[in-house]
């Protein structure tokens, strides 16, 4: 049972394993990382290896057993009835039919025994698979759920950490609608965790807030780059598709007027292009999805500060009546918020 579960850890674990290093490749090379990256996953794959020894000296033990029963169970009733046979008390096809009604009632009785290797594998499945729903389903606690109104606010909100600590400390926000507002504070304060609550994705958090009406989108630092077509990149993550023409403009407006011949191209566009690229296809996916409040956190910290307030001040004119929570280091794109809050002064220490 335990090798069987630890059956399912071990396979498991390094094709995720390849899939980080895959992920990550160009790091590992900058770094010249590869020997410790091949000696963990030698490491991974040994501990698979040791696993199926273990499975294999069990399996045979128990192949050992299993074998010698069912032989055992084809001669037993012969045996049981020679002697009588011997006497002539019975015929040999009464001896046959004395084994065939053995041999029924064993294959009934030894069903276990027949499908033990079977049931300890699908057990140590459905044991990983209890585990992965009790992940899933177990819900941290929320104290209160965010209602909707007719702009941005918080009343006494206070951020946690995992383990209960606190980070920010009744913090009372408000954000009318089309203002910019822009979150200040050291890095590590909370200003990400605070727009990741805004959203619903932090749950760790007590008091309330407010969220105004329509659409909202929030723009990472590090844009979420699928393997699909430009097209689809560009339009994510709305399903109907988007005009030609659309997808032309917007590329222009962002910077990436090169692009527009390869529309329907598929590839590891996280590949592809460098950081600051993807931070304008970023921006070009808010133009398309127009939302009516846009969280943007650091959506610019790759690049420079001219190219930064440029597509700042055109995402202004595009979007009029947006309401824009902004985080951001670059100390010269203060000016195009019309008020920072000042998080640093509701930060607990760490």
């Amino acid at each position: 049972m335990r090798e069987n579960y630890e059956r399912e850890h071990r396979e498991a674990d390094f094709p995720a394993s390849l899939l980080r290093k895959r992920d990550h490749a160009e790091q590992i090379a900058l770094y010249r990382g590869e020997a410790v990256e091949r000696e963990h996953l030698a490491e991974r794959f040994r501990a698979i290896a040791g696993n199926w020894r273990q499975l294999m000296g069990r399996e045979r033990n128990l192949s050992l057993f299993t074998v010698s029963y069912e032989r055992l169970s084809l001669i037993i009733p012969v045996f049981s009835a020679l002697p009588a046979f011997m006497a002539k008390t019975i015929t040999l096809g009464g001896l046959m039919q004395i084994r065939s009604a053995f041999n029924a009632v064993h294959g009934s009785l030894s069903w276990f025994i027949k499908l033990y290797h079977k049931l300890v594998r699908w057990s140590a499945a459905l044991q990983r698979l209890e585990q992965f729903e009790q992940a899933i389903t177990a819900s941290p606690r929320q104290a209160v759920t965010a209602t909707q109104g007719d702009c941005l606010c918080t009343r006494g909100l206070t951020l946690c950490r995992p383990d209960g600590s606190a980070m920010l400390r009744d913090l009372d926000l408000q954000a009318g609608q089309g203002q910019w507002l822009r979150l200040g504070g050291r890095s590590g304060v909370g200003k990400s965790t605070l727009l990741r609550t805004l959203q619903g994705l932090w749950p760790y958090c007590l008091g309330e807030w407010q969220l105004p009406p329509g659409r909202s989108l929030l723009l990472p630092q590090k844009p979420y780059m699928p393997h699909m077509s430009l097209r689809a990149l560009l339009a994510y993550p709305q399903v109907q598709s988007i005009d030609d023409l659309q997808l032309i403009d917007v590329l222009g407006k962002v910077g990436l007027g090169a692009l527009t011949g390869q529309l329907d191209k598929q590839a590891e566009w996280a590949r592809v292009l460098s950081g600051g690229e993807q931070q304008r296809l970023s921006l070009a996916r808010a133009l398309l999805y127009r939302p009516d409040t846009l969280y943007l956190d650091e959506a610019t910290s790759q690049l420079d500060l001219g190219s930064a307030r440029g597509l700042l001040e055109m995402l202004r004119r595009e979007l009029p009546g947006c309401t824009v929570v902004g985080v951001t280091h670059q100390e010269g794109l203060a000016r195009l918020f019309d008020r920072t809050a000042a998080l640093e002064k509701l930060a607990e220490p760490v």
